[in-house]
This record gives C-alpha cells, sequence and structure tokens, in this order.
C-alpha cells in the first residue's frame, strides 16, 4: 500500500499494529483544517481496503 507523505504523518508513532487499533486511533485524531480532514479520510479508506499484514509492514517501515 502505498500512502503520502501527509498520510505517513498520521501513522507516525503508532505502535500497537492490529488493524481495529490502527483505524482508531486515526479515526480519534482531531482535525481542523478540511485538507487535513481529506488526508485523513482518503488514510481510513486505504487502511480498511488493507490487510492486517499490509498494515504492519506499513507502520513497521514508517518507524
Amino acid at each position: 500500500m502505498k500512502v503520502t507523505f501527509e498520510e505517513e504523518q498520521f501513522l507516525k508513532g503508532i505502535k500497537n499494529l492490529q488493524k481495529d487499533e490502527v483505524i482508531k486511533k486515526i479515526t480519534n485524531i482531531n482535525t481542523d483544517s478540511e485538507a487535513l480532514k481529506e488526508v485523513k479520510e482518503d488514510l481510513l479508506i486505504k487502511l480498511n481496503k488493507s490487510s492486517q499484514a499490509e498494515i504492519e509492514d506499513l507502520i513497521m517501515a514508517i518507524d
């Protein structure tokens, strides 16, 4: 799965690799700007379509 730099910033620092927990954590991030809300929504769509293994690989590559 490819993510943009902005999407990657949402994932930085996430230590839990469980798909449900990652999605929950991203969902709970407050964003004020419309641009960040779009990035967050796009990332959530990608995460929902991804497998557990893909999410683990992505987070491990970022950290």
